[in-house]
Parts: structure tokens; sequence; C-alpha cells
């Protein structure tokens, strides 16, 4: 589902004044960097979007959103990686309606093996630049490694029958 510009500024909504104007955060444009934000005051009486025109964009953007269902699509895993299952969501991706990237559930390793990608991101899914980010491992802290070629490898080497968990890893795409 697209989301226009206006949609966009408002599920960052800010602080309102209903009386005079509202505040809207945009998020910048260009590197994401969290926690950094332009504010842009629209002016109540503002011919292309004043409170009214808000308060309509706003209302249809939610009931579009209570329809919003992203397609979650599960990770191909290299060779002597599977899917953990017992319960557990399979290890999957998806981007939210603002256009992060989203990986969620558990794998496990079922045959020893060099410290590899055990699964590689499509184009459209990667980030600009490698991150690495905090994962657990049979229940121990570790991280792994994403590269901007979309290669998933774990920082440290996944052992035969231990798990781990993509669920908390979000990011923005190139």
């Amino acid at each position: 589902m697209e989301i226009s510009s206006e949609e966009k500024a408002l599920l960052q909504l800010v602080d309102s004044d209903i009386e005079d104007s509202f505040s809207v955060g945009v998020t910048q444009s260009g590197p994401y960097l969290p926690g950094l934000y332009q504010y842009t005051t629209i002016p109540s009486d503002s011919r292309t979007l004043g409170r009214q025109g808000i308060l309509s964009t706003f209302a249809g953007l939610l009931k579009r959103l209570s329809f919003y269902s992203p397609a979650v699509t599960n990770l191909t895993l290299q060779s002597g990686f599977t899917q953990y299952g017992q319960g557990f969501e399979f290890a999957s991706y998806y981007k939210t309606i603002t256009g992060d990237v989203v990986l969620q559930g558990r794998i496990s390793r079922f045959a020893p093996g060099p410290n590899i990608a055990f699964a590689q991101l499509p184009e459209g899914f990667r980030p600009q630049l490698a991150l690495t980010s905090p994962v657990t491992v049979s229940g121990v802290a570790k991280h792994v490694h994403i590269t901007s070629d979309g290669d998933i490898i774990c920082g440290a080497p996944l052992l035969v029958n231990e798990w781990l968990s993509l669920d908390g890893i979000r990011f923005r795409p190139a």
C-alpha cells in the first residue's frame, strides 16, 4: 500500500494545536538517523492542507491502516540451516507501512560448517550500509551482520542445534 507524503507526515504526528496550526514531524530526507526530525508547521488556514484537510486525510489514513497487512516472506535459508519451528515464527521479513524492513522468526543449524551467510535479503530489502544488530542465540546475547548485499551472517559461528532469533531487527532499506 502506497502512502502519500501527507499521510506519512500524519503517521509521524508529534504535536497539534487545534486553534492555530498543526506541527507535523517529517523524517529527514537522506540517510536514516533515528531521532533526527525536521518540523513543519501547517497553518490551519493553508489552502493546500488546512485543519479540515489534515483531519480528513488522517481519518482516511486510519481507515486504510485498519486494513493494512504487510506481505511477509519467508527467508530462503542456505544449506545447513533450517527453520526452527516448534511453534515459533518462520524466519521471515516484511516492510512496514512507513518502509522499514523488519525481520522475525527463528532458525537453527543442523549441520556443522563455516560461519557463512545463512540467508540473503532481496534488493529493496537491504540496508544501504552494513549493519550489526543484537540477537539471541539459544538464550545468549549475540549479534548478526547484515551486509549491503543483503547477506545475513551470525557474528559468531552458530553451532549444530543452536537456534537464532531474528525478532527485533528493524532498519531502513537503501
